[in-house]
């Protein structure tokens, strides 16, 4: 830009002090080919911006960083990587200071890939290759705690959750008592739709730990799995943990009256009541399950 306004400044000093027509050509033809640049440059951003707008789902690839190398154009100084995919294939990735600090020369990272809009490759971000960092330190170290529990953190985040799954068990092979980050893993099973896995990974940390959090979502997961009766068990317990949450009691109440025992559904449906007053979806509920209730029998006089 400094330069292109340089030269229309010269242009116009030049039609100012009416100086050599031959000089003058040579400045607009300098005009004319800088802006055909500059117009060639916005049309390329235009095109990299309509790429970038894209919300596709990452590729993480791994690779091997080979030289770190730094640039620069005029006032502007850029740091390139230069790495080596696992098939052996090179390329060069700008390098910004949001980047890991500790990705180096030789070292393993891992680029992160989004799609563009159109169809092209752009880097999200370089980060140091987790997952080999952690298999490197287990390899070295079998019954290495950070080891163990950081993949099992790693794959539950990426959504690897078989991968998850694996290392859990791992872990809790020599680590029994790791209730965090299996109540992770759990939760992220359930929200994508795994109930049955999530069940039983969260019946292995209510064994560890038995708070609200766990019970009511063990429940919430058997429920969901078709295991209605068990569910029930854990959700009775949640409540008792916490009378004053609605939540174990709302499902407490779908759980009974899937199971027939409509009177239980209207205690637990009408605490819920209690503590959220403005619940139309649980005042339907009560007002369909009303007539299924029988009524008690006292006796025979």
């Amino acid at each position: 830009m400094a330069a292109l306004w340089t030269v229309f400044l010269l242009s116009e000093l030049l039609n100012v002090l009416n100086a050599n027509d031959r000089l003058a050509r040579v400045v607009k033809y300098i005009e004319r080919g800088s802006l055909i640049v500059i117009g060639a440059y916005g049309v390329l951003a235009g095109l990299l911006w309509i790429n970038g707008q894209s919300a596709g789902p990452v590729v993480r690839q791994s690779a091997r960083v080979l030289a770190i190398t730094k640039s620069r154009f005029g006032p502007i100084r850029y740091t390139w990587w230069t790495v080596a995919s696992a098939s052996g294939e090179r390329q060069r990735v700008l390098r910004l200071p949001s980047d890991a600090s500790h990705v180096y020369v030789g070292g393993d990272a891992e680029l992160v890939l989004r799609q563009g809009r159109l169809l092209l490759w752009r880097v999200v971000e370089v980060r140091r290759d987790e997952e080999q960092y952690l298999l490197s330190m287990l390899a070295a170290m079998p019954r290495s705690h950070t080891a163990l529990a950081g993949l099992v953190s790693l794959y539950t985040d990426r959504g690897e959750l078989d991968r998850g799954i694996q290392s859990y068990a791992a872990l809790t092979r020599v680590y029994p008592d790791e209730p965090d980050v299996g109540y992770r893993l759990g939760t992220k099973l359930i929200d994508t739709h795994r109930y049955r896995d999530g069940a039983d990974i969260l019946q292995q940390v209510v064994t560890m730990r038995r708070d609200y959090a766990g019970l009511y979502t063990l429940g919430y997961a058997l429920a969901w799995a078709g295991d209605k009766h068990e569910a029930a068990k854990y959700l009775r317990e949640a409540t008792k943990l916490a009378p004053d949450d609605f939540r174990a009691f709302y499902s407490l109440g779908y759980v009974m009256r899937d199971t027939g025992q409509y009177a239980e559904a209207k205690v637990a449906w009408s605490k819920v009541l209690e503590l959220r007053p403005d619940f139309p979806e649980v005042q339907a509920n009560l007002r369909a399950i009303e007539g299924k209730i029988q009524p008690t029998r006292r006796g025979m006089k």
